[in-house]
Protein backbone atom coordinates (compact mmCIF):
# COMPACT_ATOMS: atom_id res chain seq x y z
CA UNK A 1 0.00 0.00 0.00
CA UNK A 2 1.52 3.33 -1.07
CA UNK A 3 0.45 6.90 -0.41
CA UNK A 4 -0.41 9.13 -3.39
CA UNK A 5 -0.06 12.92 -3.42
CA UNK A 6 -2.44 13.33 -6.36
CA UNK A 7 -6.07 14.09 -5.50
CA UNK A 8 -9.20 14.28 -7.70
CA UNK A 9 -10.14 17.54 -9.41
CA UNK A 10 -13.42 17.62 -7.46
CA UNK A 11 -13.62 16.49 -3.87
CA UNK A 12 -15.87 16.96 -0.87
CA UNK A 13 -14.13 19.57 1.32
CA UNK A 14 -14.06 17.50 4.49
CA UNK A 15 -11.69 14.95 2.95
CA UNK A 16 -8.00 15.80 2.85
CA UNK A 17 -6.20 12.46 2.97
CA UNK A 18 -4.31 11.18 -0.04
CA UNK A 19 -5.73 8.28 -1.99
CA UNK A 20 -4.10 4.87 -1.75
CA UNK A 21 -3.26 2.44 -4.54
CA UNK A 22 -4.74 -1.04 -4.29
CA UNK A 23 -5.02 -4.02 -6.61
CA UNK A 24 -8.55 -5.14 -7.45
CA UNK A 25 -7.67 -8.61 -6.19
CA UNK A 26 -6.71 -7.18 -2.79
CA UNK A 27 -10.04 -5.46 -2.18
CA UNK A 28 -12.48 -7.99 -3.65
CA UNK A 29 -13.26 -11.67 -3.31
CA UNK A 30 -14.06 -13.74 -6.39
CA UNK A 31 -17.52 -15.33 -6.10
CA UNK A 32 -17.98 -18.55 -8.03
CA UNK A 33 -20.84 -20.87 -7.10
CA UNK A 34 -21.22 -23.51 -9.86
CA UNK A 35 -24.66 -24.73 -10.88
CA UNK A 36 -25.27 -28.47 -10.88
CA UNK A 37 -27.43 -28.50 -13.98
CA UNK A 38 -30.62 -30.53 -13.84
CA UNK A 39 -31.57 -31.59 -17.37
CA UNK A 40 -35.32 -31.22 -16.73
CA UNK A 41 -35.13 -27.82 -15.04
CA UNK A 42 -35.34 -24.39 -16.69
CA UNK A 43 -32.83 -21.65 -15.97
CA UNK A 44 -32.90 -17.87 -16.40
CA UNK A 45 -29.64 -16.41 -17.69
CA UNK A 46 -28.37 -12.85 -17.50
CA UNK A 47 -26.13 -10.74 -19.69
CA UNK A 48 -24.36 -7.41 -19.21
CA UNK A 49 -24.70 -4.58 -21.72
CA UNK A 50 -21.81 -2.43 -22.87
CA UNK A 51 -21.33 1.23 -21.89
CA UNK A 52 -22.54 0.70 -18.34
CA UNK A 53 -26.13 0.05 -19.39
CA UNK A 54 -26.61 -2.72 -16.86
CA UNK A 55 -27.87 -6.27 -16.65
CA UNK A 56 -30.43 -7.73 -19.04
CA UNK A 57 -32.33 -11.01 -18.89
CA UNK A 58 -32.07 -13.65 -21.56
CA UNK A 59 -34.78 -16.13 -22.52
CA UNK A 60 -35.27 -19.11 -20.23
CA UNK A 61 -33.17 -22.11 -21.21
CA UNK A 62 -33.54 -25.80 -20.35
CA UNK A 63 -30.92 -27.74 -18.47
CA UNK A 64 -30.72 -30.14 -21.39
CA UNK A 65 -29.77 -27.36 -23.80
CA UNK A 66 -27.15 -26.07 -21.35
CA UNK A 67 -25.44 -29.44 -21.46
CA UNK A 68 -21.88 -29.21 -20.15
CA UNK A 69 -21.80 -25.43 -20.26
CA UNK A 70 -20.24 -23.96 -17.12
CA UNK A 71 -22.77 -21.72 -15.39
CA UNK A 72 -22.86 -20.08 -11.96
CA UNK A 73 -25.50 -18.84 -9.53
CA UNK A 74 -26.00 -15.10 -9.23
CA UNK A 75 -25.77 -13.56 -5.77
CA UNK A 76 -26.79 -10.02 -4.92
CA UNK A 77 -24.49 -7.02 -4.43
CA UNK A 78 -21.64 -8.23 -6.61
CA UNK A 79 -19.55 -6.49 -9.25
CA UNK A 80 -20.00 -8.39 -12.52
CA UNK A 81 -18.16 -7.98 -15.81
CA UNK A 82 -18.68 -9.35 -19.31
CA UNK A 83 -15.17 -10.46 -20.27
CA UNK A 84 -15.95 -10.32 -24.01
CA UNK A 85 -16.97 -6.66 -23.93
CA UNK A 86 -15.22 -5.40 -20.79
CA UNK A 87 -13.24 -3.01 -23.01
CA UNK A 88 -16.62 -1.41 -23.86
CA UNK A 89 -17.37 -1.00 -20.14
CA UNK A 90 -19.75 -3.96 -19.96
CA UNK A 91 -19.83 -3.84 -16.16
CA UNK A 92 -22.70 -3.87 -13.68
CA UNK A 93 -23.79 -4.78 -10.18
CA UNK A 94 -26.12 -7.60 -9.27
CA UNK A 95 -29.24 -7.01 -7.17
CA UNK A 96 -31.82 -9.01 -5.30
CA UNK A 97 -33.76 -9.25 -8.57
CA UNK A 98 -31.13 -11.59 -10.06
CA UNK A 99 -31.05 -14.09 -7.20
CA UNK A 100 -31.82 -17.55 -8.60
CA UNK A 101 -30.58 -16.63 -12.06
CA UNK A 102 -27.40 -17.89 -13.67
CA UNK A 103 -24.47 -16.58 -15.69
CA UNK A 104 -21.87 -18.32 -17.80
CA UNK A 105 -18.13 -18.35 -17.07
CA UNK A 106 -17.87 -15.24 -19.24
CA UNK A 107 -19.35 -13.18 -16.40
CA UNK A 108 -16.99 -13.33 -13.40
CA UNK A 109 -18.33 -11.82 -10.20
CA UNK A 110 -16.57 -10.08 -7.32
CA UNK A 111 -17.66 -9.11 -3.80
CA UNK A 112 -16.05 -5.93 -2.39
CA UNK A 113 -14.27 -6.41 0.93
CA UNK A 114 -16.47 -5.13 3.72
CA UNK A 115 -15.17 -1.97 5.36
CA UNK A 116 -12.73 -1.35 2.51
CA UNK A 117 -14.56 -0.95 -0.80
CA UNK A 118 -17.99 0.39 -1.74
CA UNK A 119 -19.62 -1.56 -4.59
CA UNK A 120 -21.17 1.47 -6.27
CA UNK A 121 -17.88 3.36 -6.07
CA UNK A 122 -16.13 0.49 -7.87
CA UNK A 123 -18.80 0.41 -10.57
CA UNK A 124 -18.71 4.17 -11.10
CA UNK A 125 -14.91 4.09 -11.29
CA UNK A 126 -15.03 1.66 -14.21
CA UNK A 127 -17.50 3.95 -16.01
CA UNK A 128 -14.91 6.76 -16.13
CA UNK A 129 -12.40 7.28 -18.92
CA UNK A 130 -9.67 5.99 -16.60
CA UNK A 131 -11.77 2.93 -15.81
CA UNK A 132 -12.26 2.24 -19.50
CA UNK A 133 -8.51 2.54 -20.04
CA UNK A 134 -7.85 0.02 -17.26
CA UNK A 135 -10.38 -2.45 -18.70
CA UNK A 136 -8.76 -2.10 -22.13
CA UNK A 137 -5.32 -2.71 -20.60
CA UNK A 138 -6.60 -5.96 -19.09
CA UNK A 139 -8.21 -6.98 -22.42
CA UNK A 140 -5.37 -7.74 -24.84
CA UNK A 141 -5.95 -8.75 -28.43
CA UNK A 142 -7.55 -7.32 -31.55
CA UNK A 143 -10.92 -5.66 -31.97
CA UNK A 144 -14.29 -7.09 -30.99
CA UNK A 145 -14.53 -10.56 -29.54
CA UNK A 146 -10.76 -11.05 -29.61
CA UNK A 147 -10.36 -8.42 -26.87
CA UNK A 148 -11.21 -10.70 -23.98
CA UNK A 149 -10.65 -9.57 -20.41
CA UNK A 150 -7.90 -11.53 -18.67
CA UNK A 151 -9.23 -12.24 -15.22
CA UNK A 152 -5.79 -12.36 -13.59
CA UNK A 153 -4.89 -9.13 -15.36
CA UNK A 154 -8.15 -7.61 -14.09
CA UNK A 155 -7.42 -8.63 -10.52
CA UNK A 156 -3.95 -7.08 -10.83
CA UNK A 157 -5.32 -3.73 -11.98
CA UNK A 158 -4.33 -0.94 -9.58
CA UNK A 159 -6.91 1.68 -8.65
CA UNK A 160 -6.63 4.73 -6.44
CA UNK A 161 -8.96 4.56 -3.48
CA UNK A 162 -10.16 7.13 -0.92
CA UNK A 163 -11.33 6.05 2.51
CA UNK A 164 -14.64 4.17 2.67
CA UNK A 165 -16.75 7.08 3.95
CA UNK A 166 -15.62 9.23 1.01
CA UNK A 167 -16.36 6.39 -1.42
CA UNK A 168 -19.85 6.09 0.01
CA UNK A 169 -20.47 9.84 -0.20
CA UNK A 170 -19.35 9.94 -3.84
CA UNK A 171 -21.56 6.94 -4.64
CA UNK A 172 -24.57 8.50 -2.90
CA UNK A 173 -24.07 11.74 -4.82
CA UNK A 174 -23.83 9.99 -8.20
CA UNK A 175 -26.76 7.68 -7.42
CA UNK A 176 -28.93 10.74 -6.80
CA UNK A 177 -28.01 12.04 -10.25
CA UNK A 178 -28.87 8.65 -11.75
CA UNK A 179 -32.20 8.65 -9.92
CA UNK A 180 -33.01 12.07 -11.34
CA UNK A 181 -32.15 10.85 -14.84
CA UNK A 182 -34.42 7.82 -14.45
CA UNK A 183 -37.30 9.98 -13.19
CA UNK A 184 -36.88 12.34 -16.15
CA UNK A 185 -36.65 9.45 -18.61
CA UNK A 186 -39.86 7.97 -17.24
CA UNK A 187 -41.51 11.38 -17.49
CA UNK A 188 -40.39 11.64 -21.11
CA UNK A 189 -41.82 8.19 -21.86
CA UNK A 190 -45.18 9.09 -20.32
CA UNK A 191 -45.35 12.41 -22.16
CA UNK A 192 -44.60 10.74 -25.48
CA UNK A 193 -47.18 8.05 -24.76
CA UNK A 194 -49.77 10.71 -23.94
CA UNK A 195 -48.85 12.66 -27.08
CA UNK A 196 -49.34 9.57 -29.28
CA UNK A 197 -52.65 8.73 -27.66
CA UNK A 198 -54.17 12.22 -27.74
CA UNK A 199 -52.91 12.85 -31.28
CA UNK A 200 -54.59 9.70 -32.51
CA UNK A 201 -57.84 10.65 -30.78
CA UNK A 202 -57.73 14.10 -32.36
CA UNK A 203 -57.19 12.77 -35.88
CA UNK A 204 -59.81 10.08 -35.32
CA UNK A 205 -62.12 13.05 -34.49
CA UNK A 206 -62.84 11.69 -31.03
CA UNK A 207 -61.58 14.97 -29.55
CA UNK A 208 -62.83 18.21 -31.09
CA UNK A 209 -61.97 21.82 -30.36
CA UNK A 210 -64.34 24.80 -30.15
CA UNK A 211 -64.00 28.42 -31.12
CA UNK A 212 -63.81 31.44 -28.80
CA UNK A 213 -67.63 31.46 -28.54
CA UNK A 214 -67.60 27.80 -27.43
CA UNK A 215 -69.14 26.80 -30.75
CA UNK A 216 -68.21 23.68 -32.67
CA UNK A 217 -66.18 24.07 -35.81
CA UNK A 218 -67.42 22.86 -39.18
CA UNK A 219 -66.99 19.24 -40.21
CA UNK A 220 -63.65 18.04 -41.49
CA UNK A 221 -63.05 17.50 -45.18
CA UNK A 222 -61.03 14.81 -46.91
CA UNK A 223 -58.75 16.39 -49.50
CA UNK A 224 -55.77 15.46 -51.62
CA UNK A 225 -52.46 17.07 -50.78
CA UNK A 226 -52.36 18.78 -54.17
CA UNK A 227 -55.06 21.13 -52.85
CA UNK A 228 -52.67 22.55 -50.25
CA UNK A 229 -49.21 21.67 -51.59
CA UNK A 230 -47.67 22.41 -54.97
CA UNK A 231 -44.40 21.82 -56.79
CA UNK A 232 -42.28 24.97 -56.95
CA UNK A 233 -40.31 26.13 -59.94
CA UNK A 234 -37.09 24.11 -60.08
CA UNK A 235 -34.33 26.70 -59.72
CA UNK A 236 -30.71 25.62 -59.96
CA UNK A 237 -27.96 27.61 -58.22
CA UNK A 238 -25.41 29.40 -60.34
CA UNK A 239 -22.65 27.85 -58.25
CA UNK A 240 -22.98 24.77 -56.04
CA UNK A 241 -21.83 25.74 -52.54
CA UNK A 242 -20.93 22.55 -50.69
CA UNK A 243 -21.62 24.27 -47.35
CA UNK A 244 -25.24 24.90 -48.36
CA UNK A 245 -26.18 21.30 -49.14
CA UNK A 246 -28.78 20.00 -46.67
CA UNK A 247 -30.44 16.69 -45.96
CA UNK A 248 -33.45 15.40 -44.00
CA UNK A 249 -32.84 13.09 -41.05
CA UNK A 250 -34.94 10.00 -40.36
CA UNK A 251 -37.61 9.66 -37.66
CA UNK A 252 -38.60 13.35 -37.68
CA UNK A 253 -35.17 14.38 -36.38
CA UNK A 254 -35.13 17.50 -38.51
CA UNK A 255 -33.05 19.03 -41.27
CA UNK A 256 -29.29 19.51 -41.11
CA UNK A 257 -26.34 20.28 -43.30
CA UNK A 258 -24.96 17.28 -45.17
CA UNK A 259 -21.76 15.84 -43.75
CA UNK A 260 -18.65 14.93 -45.71
CA UNK A 261 -19.62 17.14 -48.65
CA UNK A 262 -15.92 17.67 -49.38
CA UNK A 263 -15.84 14.16 -50.79
CA UNK A 264 -19.24 14.47 -52.44
CA UNK A 265 -19.47 14.17 -56.19
CA UNK A 266 -21.29 17.19 -57.54
CA UNK A 267 -22.38 15.44 -60.72
CA UNK A 268 -25.96 15.36 -59.44
CA UNK A 269 -28.33 18.25 -60.10
CA UNK A 270 -29.09 20.47 -57.13
CA UNK A 271 -32.01 22.81 -56.54
CA UNK A 272 -32.62 25.76 -54.26
CA UNK A 273 -34.94 25.18 -51.28
CA UNK A 274 -36.69 27.97 -49.41
CA UNK A 275 -37.70 28.45 -45.79
CA UNK A 276 -41.15 27.18 -44.88
CA UNK A 277 -41.29 24.60 -47.67
CA UNK A 278 -42.23 21.00 -46.98
CA UNK A 279 -39.19 18.85 -47.75
CA UNK A 280 -38.79 15.09 -47.75
CA UNK A 281 -36.56 12.21 -48.76
CA UNK A 282 -38.09 10.23 -51.61
CA UNK A 283 -36.55 6.97 -50.38
CA UNK A 284 -37.36 7.46 -46.71
CA UNK A 285 -40.60 9.40 -46.39
CA UNK A 286 -42.06 6.31 -44.71
CA UNK A 287 -39.15 6.36 -42.22
CA UNK A 288 -39.99 9.86 -41.04
CA UNK A 289 -37.64 11.68 -43.42
CA UNK A 290 -39.57 14.92 -43.81
CA UNK A 291 -39.89 18.36 -42.28
CA UNK A 292 -40.25 22.08 -42.81
CA UNK A 293 -37.24 24.06 -44.07
CA UNK A 294 -36.18 26.34 -41.18
CA UNK A 295 -35.10 29.95 -41.69
CA UNK A 296 -31.41 29.16 -41.27
CA UNK A 297 -31.54 26.90 -44.31
CA UNK A 298 -33.29 29.34 -46.62
CA UNK A 299 -31.76 29.20 -50.12
CA UNK A 300 -29.91 25.99 -49.33
CA UNK A 301 -29.62 23.06 -51.71
CA UNK A 302 -30.73 19.46 -52.11
CA UNK A 303 -30.69 16.96 -54.93
CA UNK A 304 -33.82 15.86 -56.78
CA UNK A 305 -34.10 12.93 -54.35
CA UNK A 306 -34.97 15.44 -51.61
CA UNK A 307 -37.68 17.59 -53.20
CA UNK A 308 -39.52 20.51 -51.66
CA UNK A 309 -43.16 21.56 -51.98
CA UNK A 310 -44.80 24.93 -51.45
CA UNK A 311 -47.48 25.14 -48.75
CA UNK A 312 -50.66 27.17 -49.23
CA UNK A 313 -50.89 28.70 -45.76
CA UNK A 314 -54.32 30.14 -46.53
CA UNK A 315 -55.65 26.57 -46.49
CA UNK A 316 -53.41 24.59 -44.17
CA UNK A 317 -51.29 25.33 -41.11
CA UNK A 318 -47.81 23.88 -41.89
CA UNK A 319 -47.40 22.60 -38.34
CA UNK A 320 -50.82 20.94 -38.50
CA UNK A 321 -49.59 19.17 -41.63
CA UNK A 322 -46.49 17.99 -39.74
CA UNK A 323 -48.60 16.75 -36.83
CA UNK A 324 -50.92 14.88 -39.20
CA UNK A 325 -48.15 13.26 -41.23
CA UNK A 326 -45.84 12.89 -38.24
CA UNK A 327 -47.65 10.01 -36.60
CA UNK A 328 -45.44 6.94 -36.95
CA UNK A 329 -48.55 4.79 -37.34
CA UNK A 330 -49.41 6.95 -40.36
CA UNK A 331 -46.14 7.58 -42.17
CA UNK A 332 -44.93 3.96 -41.90
CA UNK A 333 -47.92 2.95 -44.06
CA UNK A 334 -46.72 5.24 -46.85
CA UNK A 335 -44.22 2.58 -47.90
CA UNK A 336 -47.16 1.02 -49.76
CA UNK A 337 -47.20 3.90 -52.25
CA UNK A 338 -43.45 3.81 -52.92
CA UNK A 339 -42.68 2.70 -56.46
CA UNK A 340 -39.70 1.39 -58.39
CA UNK A 341 -37.31 -1.53 -58.19
CA UNK A 342 -34.41 -1.67 -55.76
CA UNK A 343 -34.58 1.58 -53.81
CA UNK A 344 -38.26 2.49 -53.92
CA UNK A 345 -39.21 6.14 -54.02
CA UNK A 346 -42.26 8.29 -53.40
CA UNK A 347 -42.30 10.91 -56.15
CA UNK A 348 -43.94 14.30 -55.77
CA UNK A 349 -46.97 13.50 -57.93
CA UNK A 350 -47.63 10.34 -55.93
CA UNK A 351 -47.37 12.23 -52.64
CA UNK A 352 -49.59 15.05 -53.88
CA UNK A 353 -52.29 12.52 -54.68
CA UNK A 354 -52.36 11.36 -51.05
CA UNK A 355 -55.57 12.00 -49.11
CA UNK A 356 -55.59 13.69 -45.70
CA UNK A 357 -58.29 14.88 -43.29
CA UNK A 358 -58.55 18.64 -42.97
CA UNK A 359 -60.57 20.68 -40.45
CA UNK A 360 -61.13 24.42 -40.78
CA UNK A 361 -58.02 26.57 -40.60
CA UNK A 362 -59.07 27.92 -37.19
CA UNK A 363 -59.42 24.42 -35.78
CA UNK A 364 -56.09 23.45 -37.37
CA UNK A 365 -54.53 26.33 -35.46
CA UNK A 366 -56.09 25.13 -32.20
CA UNK A 367 -54.86 21.58 -32.80
CA UNK A 368 -51.36 22.73 -33.71
CA UNK A 369 -51.16 24.96 -30.63
CA UNK A 370 -52.34 22.19 -28.31
CA UNK A 371 -50.01 19.52 -29.69
CA UNK A 372 -47.16 22.02 -30.03
CA UNK A 373 -47.29 22.75 -26.30
CA UNK A 374 -46.94 19.03 -25.57
CA UNK A 375 -43.96 18.90 -27.94
CA UNK A 376 -42.39 21.84 -26.12
CA UNK A 377 -42.82 20.04 -22.81
CA UNK A 378 -41.24 16.87 -24.22
CA UNK A 379 -38.33 18.89 -25.64
CA UNK A 380 -37.81 20.57 -22.27
CA UNK A 381 -37.65 17.22 -20.45
CA UNK A 382 -35.35 15.79 -23.15
CA UNK A 383 -33.04 18.76 -22.62
CA UNK A 384 -33.07 18.15 -18.86
CA UNK A 385 -32.10 14.51 -19.44
CA UNK A 386 -29.19 15.52 -21.66
CA UNK A 387 -28.00 18.13 -19.19
CA UNK A 388 -28.20 15.65 -16.30
CA UNK A 389 -26.28 13.01 -18.24
CA UNK A 390 -23.59 15.52 -19.17
CA UNK A 391 -23.39 16.62 -15.53
CA UNK A 392 -23.00 13.01 -14.41
CA UNK A 393 -20.30 12.46 -17.03
CA UNK A 394 -18.43 15.53 -15.83
CA UNK A 395 -18.64 14.38 -12.20
CA UNK A 396 -17.40 10.90 -13.14
CA UNK A 397 -14.34 12.30 -14.87
CA UNK A 398 -13.49 14.73 -12.08
CA UNK A 399 -14.22 12.79 -8.86
CA UNK A 400 -12.06 9.76 -9.60
CA UNK A 401 -8.38 9.10 -10.32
Amino acid sequence: MSKESIVPVLRFPEYKESLISKKIGEITDRVSKPVTVNLVESYNQIGVRSHGKGIFYKDSVSGKSLGNKRVFWIEEDLFIVNIVFAWEQAVAKTTINEIGMIASHRFPMYRPLKGVLDLDYLLFLFLTNKGKYLLEMASPGGAGRNKTLGQKAFENLIIKLPQLSEQEKISSFLLKIEKRIKVLEQKEILLKKYKRAITQRIFDKQVRFKNSKNESFSDWRTIRLNEVLSMPEKIKPEVIDRDKIITVKLHLKGIRKSKNTRNLSLGATYYIRNKGQFIYGKQNLFNGSFGLVPSEFDNHLTSADIPSLNIDKSKINPNYLMQFLGRKSYYKKLEAIAIGTGSKRIHEKVLLNLKIDLPSLEEQNRIELFLGRIDERISFVTKQILESKNYKKSMLQNMFL
